[in-house]
């Protein structure tokens, strides 16, 4: 009987969702800025009034530089590359 009982609950439990430590206004956010990233393609000046209170109030703390660089990022302007160095 309990051979039968782990037959069944396998296939339950692999289609359960994964946590990935983040809450819903956490997902949230990440999911607002990569449609801001994706829309503006990192580009500070396309940001409307709104994104902009977003970025820097909601996302950076109150500090623009960090804010900037955080769309840049998204729109993966900077940020590392896979690998090493290029080759010579």
């Amino acid at each position: 009987m309990p051979v039968a009982a782990c037959c069944l609950l396998l296939p339950a439990m692999g289609c359960r969702k994964q946590d990935d430590g983040l809450t819903n206004t956490q997902r949230q956010s990440g999911d607002r800025l990569s449609q801001i990233a994706k829309r503006t393609g990192g580009d500070w000046n396309k940001l409307t009034p709104e994104e902009r209170k977003f970025l820097v109030t909601d996302l950076s703390y109150g500090n623009e530089s960090s804010a900037r660089m955080l769309l840049l990022a998204a729109a993966g302007k900077i940020g590392g590359k896979p690998g090493g160095p290029p080759r010579r």
